[in-house]
C-alpha cells in the first residue's frame, strides 16, 4: 500500500512538472510538416512556418487542387484559454507555461475567444512537435519547402501582391519570364540545361549580369548560373 501511494504521488508529480515546463519561442522557430493534422484527409498537405511570434500555414487539396494560406500569431503566455475572454498581442512572450495561437486580432491587436486558442501540452524537439488541442497535431521538422509548394506560394504570394517566400524563409525566388533560358555552369559556359517560363529558381548569388540559381525538383535539384534579363 505504501510503494502504491509512492508511485501515484509520483506519477502526480510528473503530470504537474510536465504541465508547468516552460518552452520557448526559439524551439518552435521554422518549418513543420504536419504528420496527422486532424480533420484533414490523407490527401492533403499541411505546413506552417514559424518565423518570430508570426506564422504562415499553407495546405493543399490534391483532390481538389486548391490551395489556402493563412497568417496569424503564435506565442507563450500564462494564462489558460478557459481563463481568460481575450487576449493581446502584447501577452505573448519568448517563453511561459501556455503555447499560444491567434488567428486574427482586431485593430487594436486583441483576439477573442473564437480566434485564439492556448495549450499546456507541447512536446518539442529538435525534429518533432507535438501540440494538443483536443486532438493531437504532430509534425516533422524540415529544413527546406519542396519546389512546389514554393511555386505554390510564389504564385499566390504575386496574386496577393506578397512575398510570402522572403517573408517568412527569407530566400530569394524569382520567376523565369523569357521562353526559353539557358544555364550556364558559370557566367558565359553553357550547359545542355534549359528552364522554361514559368519557372520559378532560388537566388543564391547574384552579381550586375548575372544570377547563381537552384533549380528543379526536389530530387533532381541542380546549381548554375542565368542571365538576369532572363527574370524578373
Amino acid at each position: 500500500m505504501y510503494k502504491q501511494i509512492i508511485l501515484i504521488s509520483f506519477c502526480m508529480f510528473s503530470m504537474i512538472e510536465g504541465l508547468s515546463q516552460e518552452y520557448n519561442l526559439q524551439m518552435i522557430q521554422g518549418i513543420w510538416e504536419s504528420v496527422n493534422l486532424p480533420g484533414k484527409t490523407n490527401n492533403s498537405y499541411f505546413v506552417t512556418v514559424n518565423k518570430n511570434f508570426k506564422y504562415l500555414s499553407f495546405e493543399y487539396d490534391f483532390d481538389t487542387k486548391k490551395s489556402y494560406i493563412h497568417e496569424g500569431y503564435v506565442g507563450f503566455q500564462d494564462s489558460s484559454f478557459y481563463d481568460i475572454d481575450e487576449i493581446c498581442l502584447t501577452n505573448l512572450k519568448e517563453s511561459g507555461v501556455y503555447y499560444t495561437e491567434i488567428s486574427s486580432v482586431d485593430e487594436h491587436g486583441r483576439a477573442t475567444k473564437t480566434h485564439f486558442n492556448t495549450t499546456n501540452i507541447i512536446e518539442v524537439t529538435d525534429g518533432y512537435m507535438e501540440i494538443n488541442f483536443g486532438n493531437i497535431n504532430m509534425f516533422n521538422r524540415v529544413y527546406e519547402l519542396s519546389n512546389w509548394v514554393l511555386k505554390t506560394l510564389y504564385f499566390q504570394g504575386k496574386k496577393n501582391k506578397r512575398n510570402y517566400i522572403k517573408e517568412y524563409l527569407d530566400i530569394q525566388v524569382i520567376e523565369i519570364t523569357s521562353d526559353v533560358c539557358e544555364v550556364y555552369s558559370e557566367p558565359n559556359k553553357p550547359t545542355q540545361r534549359q528552364l522554361n517560363k514559368g519557372d520559378i529558381v532560388i537566388v543564391t548569388e547574384e552579381n550586375e549580369k548575372w544570377l547563381k540559381v537552384e533549380h528543379g525538383d526536389d530530387e533532381k535539384k541542380s546549381e548554375g548560373w542565368i542571365k538576369r534579363v532572363d527574370v524578373k
